[in-house]
């Protein structure tokens, strides 16, 4: 009798020792972080109206109106939005937002060959103005992001008008191509090489803003453009609070569905949908708009990874969110990143001595001799765990690369000669991420990109999450 009241006791203990394991489960009485939407925009201001337009934007009392000005001027035409960025998080967490150009150019460089010595005869001078290759060719390559970033950090003051945000903005701009002597050819034609020059904007700062109310908080001349200068403002808003839902009692796990839909807008119908997409109020009738849009082909389909995972608890709250589903649609774009200088014959050589007319005898071009290799097309990857008190704690990050274009990054050559040129590929990168609490159901604008091309356009990164309790495997 003692054994089986031992036993039975023990029982207890090993059932209350599982219930208490199990997870704190979202109370929705208990507050919410505070979500908070960041919104740069970069703009490009002729040196006239500087003057004009800058201390209305820097007086806190008129910076209202003189964005809205400065808005109406880019409706106009009269400036031009270089770039826009935007952002979400929480409080005290980076909300950070790129728009990014993987770009490439030549650092070191192959000297060019010529026979030595040779013999100074007419018939070895007129065969030297049509040597097989002339030219300075490149033999190791660099990589530089070209486009903005920007990292913030927002935190309460108390001021409830006020919050306080940590700032570094960072804008790369297209590389210049600069001209370099390198000599001259026997008939008199010149050599060159060329080298890149970057001009970058930084600006690190902590400043005070209101929620809703535009800032500046950069100026920068452009040292390459004439009297051109880049203004950059900045917009915190705090987001609403998401409507705490019910909850399955004693839920271990959780399930989320997470999917993020990439879609490019033609300018004009992007700049009439974006206010109404920032809205949580307006939001389903803008995506329901941009949907039809795509249904009638005016509107492209770039990327739509979709995800499902289990988000178990945390054994230890401060531990890093764990990933817990991955999606990926890749295409492996391979490219020479190594070249050997192209093999020229000897002064001894018989070919040296074939009479060149109409053209020149080319022994081998830029042959490769090593290759690497870039992952192209849009990826999705979900983190996440349970946050005792406040639902589900997930963090977003997907991102969307293609290539755009093969640009020639030939060192040197003569004009005259139409020599084989390197190109190297220039990849365009968009990556945005969000952290988030949810308890049922989200949908938001995650990212937006404008794309300078032809036909300009602005890409959305729409995110939609879904969470719901999961039943325990046996």
């Amino acid at each position: 009798m003692k054994a089986i009241c031992l036993a039975l006791a023990c029982l207890a203990l090993v059932v209350l020792a599982e219930n208490s394991a199990l997870p704190a489960l979202p109370d929705p009485k208990l507050p919410l972080p505070r979500s908070y939407t960041v919104e740069c925009h970069m703009v490009l201001v002729p040196g006239k109206s500087v003057a004009a337009v800058v201390p209305e934007l820097d007086d806190e009392t008129r910076v209202v109106a003189g964005w809205a000005k400065l808005q109406a001027m880019i409706a106009r035409g009269e400036v031009t939005l270089a770039d826009y960025l935007l952002g979400k998080g929480f409080e005290r967490s980076d909300i950070s937002a790129g728009s990014l150009v993987d770009a490439k150019y030549p650092t070191e460089y192959e000297d060019a060959k010529l026979p030595w010595p040779l013999p100074v005869t007419a018939q070895s001078l007129e065969r030297l103005k049509f040597w097989p290759h002339v030219g300075i060719v490149p033999t190791a390559f660099d990589a530089v992001n070209v486009g903005p970033t920007l990292s913030t950090e927002i935190k309460r003051t108390t001021d409830p008008g006020l919050l306080q945000c940590e700032l570094t903005f960072r804008h790369v701009h297209p590389p210049r191509e600069r001209q370099f002597d390198a000599g001259r050819l026997p008939n008199g034609e010149r050599l060159a090489y060329w080298m890149s020059d970057f001009t970058e904007l930084r600006t690190q700062t902590q400043v005070f803003v209101e929620s809703g109310r535009p800032k500046l908080v950069g100026v920068h001349r452009l040292p390459r453009a004439e009297g051109l200068f880049e203004l950059v403002m900045l917009t915190v808003t705090e987001d609403p609070c998401p409507v705490p839902a019910s909850r399955a009692a004693n839920a271990p796990r959780w399930t989320v569905q997470a999917g993020v839909q990439m879609v490019a807008v033609p300018m004009a119908q992007a700049c009439a949908l974006m206010p109404e997409l920032r809205g949580a109020a307006s939001f389903p009738s803008a995506e329901a708009r941009l949907q039809e849009m795509l249904a009638a082909g005016e509107a492209e389909l770039l990327g739509w990874p979709v995800v499902e995972g289990f988000c178990p608890p945390a054994p230890n709250p401060d531990d890093p969110l764990p990933v817990i589903a991955v999606a990926e649609s890749f295409d492996q774009v391979r490219y020479p990143s190594e070249f050997e200088p192209p093999r020229v014959p000897g002064w001894g050589d018989p070919a040296a001595r074939v009479v060149f007319s109409g053209g020149w005898y080319l022994q081998a071009l830029h042959a490769p001799t090593a290759f690497d290799r870039r992952a192209t097309g849009p990826a999705l990857e979900l983190r996440g765990k349970i946050d005792p008190g406040h639902g589900l704690e997930l963090k977003v990050k997907t991102q969307l690369v293609w290539l755009a274009a093969m640009e020639p990054a030939i060192g040197a050559r003569a004009d005259r000669l139409d020599a084989p040129s390197i190109t190297q590929p220039r990849f365009r990168v968009l990556e945005a991420q969000a952290p988030l609490h949810v308890r049922r159901e989200t949908r938001q604008l995650l990212g937006v990109f404008p794309e300078r091309r032809a036909q300009p356009r602005m890409i959305f990164f729409l995110l939609h999450v879904r969470v719901q309790p999961a039943p325990t495997p046996l």
